[in-house]
Order: C-alpha cells, then structure tokens, then sequence
C-alpha cells in the first residue's frame, strides 16, 4: 500500500449509502516523511472530511465534526494522533 494512503472501510454495501452506518475504520499507511492527504467520504447522504499530515515526525488525522464514530488502523510502526 502507498505511504500516505487512506482506506476507509464500512459494512458491506453493494452501493454508497445503501442503509445508514454509525461506524467507519480508517486503514493508514504512514508517511515515511513530511506529507499531506486529504479524502472526502460519503456516508449516511454527507461527506466528511479527513486530513492526514506528516510534518516533521508528528502524524496527525483530523475528522470533520459529523455523528459517525471513527477508528484509526496504523499500517505500520508509526504513531498517529487524532485532533
């Protein structure tokens, strides 16, 4: 999987929003350096935002405010903090 990388994973679906969830997980692949993703998910009818930052050796995940519970996978040794 490419550094930086973000998968988020839900239930099984066979379409976007086919019913309602309250949980994703974030699968991610660290940045071996300085770096920046950012990935709008669909869920429930809304998109959320996710930001992963690598700088200087500080890894961070912040979540657009929203009512789905969120749970972070590290790929890796990494240690990343959710703001």
């Amino acid at each position: 999987m490419k550094e930086g990388a973000i998968i988020p994973m839900g239930p099984l679906m066979q379409y976007v929003d086919e019913f309602e969830t309250n949980e994703i997980e974030l699968r991610i692949s660290p940045f071996c350096q300085d770096g920046k993703i950012e990935l709008n998910i669909p869920v429930n009818g809304e998109t959320i935002k996710v930001e992963y930052i690598a700088l200087r050796g500080e890894h961070t995940v912040q979540i657009e405010k929203c009512e789905i519970n969120f749970s972070v996978i590290v790929l890796g040794n990494e240690e990343i903090t959710l703001a």
